[in-house]
């Protein structure tokens, strides 16, 4: 009987041992799957924000590479009037700070050797686009003024060598207008709605959105 007895509670122990091994077990796995998916996404936010740093200097690298047809910064191929320049970099956006490009093949060659170099974002305004010549007529020069003070922004930017860039520009400054304020600003989009408004510090009203330049800007 005590034969038995020690058998019965050696088997109730080793059945016990058995339990606590496998829950640590399971508890051991849980906390690698958890530990291995925080690190992937630690591992994502890192390339996301890695990428994020090389678009910022993207286009910079990619115009010193030496790649046939890249001309150099956009910024470089144009003139503004004085006092604007801060408006009109806020209408192109993300192309202020662009390369310009002869055309649609030279464009291509330097995205494919961004991306063979992992160079990172980059942006380009092609010189050249025959598709913009049958275009309708995008100047905002013939349109009437619309009051309170409003300048067409396409009439404050220009080629630096004329004959270039000209329905590029017309383009991309459809419809966009530059005013002295806010208060100016909001007052001509509530007259013209589909306008995009520029303010001479660079603060931008458009159909869906807003963009403000910030209290450094000048």
């Amino acid at each position: 009987a005590d034969v038995a007895a020690r058998a019965a509670s050696a088997h109730d122990e080793a059945t016990r041992h058995l339990a606590e091994t496998r829950e640590a077990v399971a508890a051991a796995t849980d906390a690698r799957r958890e530990a291995a998916s925080d690190r992937a996404t630690w591992t994502a936010r890192r390339d996301t924000l890695a990428m994020s740093l090389r678009g910022q200097d993207g286009t910079a690298a990619l115009l010193q590479a030496g790649i046939d047809g890249l001309l150099g910064p956009l910024a470089g191929h144009l003139s503004v009037e004085r006092g604007w320049e801060n408006a009109v970099a806020a209408l192109l956006g993300v192309l202020a700070e662009a390369g310009l490009a002869t055309d649609a093949e030279a464009a291509l060659a330097g995205l494919d050797h961004a991306r063979s170099q992992d160079i990172g974002a980059v942006r380009l305004v092609l010189a050249d686009d025959p598709s913009l010549s049958a275009a309708a007529d995008t100047d905002d020069e013939g349109a009437p003024a619309p009051g309170h003070g409003a300048l067409a922004a396409r009439r404050l930017v220009s080629p630096a060598q004329p004959g270039s860039l000209e329905q590029v520009l017309d383009g991309l400054l459809k419809s966009s207008w530059v005013v002295e304020d806010l208060e100016t600003a909001r007052a001509l989009r509530a007259e013209l709605p589909d306008a995009v408004v520029a303010t001479r510090n660079g603060d931008v009203l458009a159909p869906g959105w807003v963009a403000g330049a910030g209290r450094g800007a000048s």
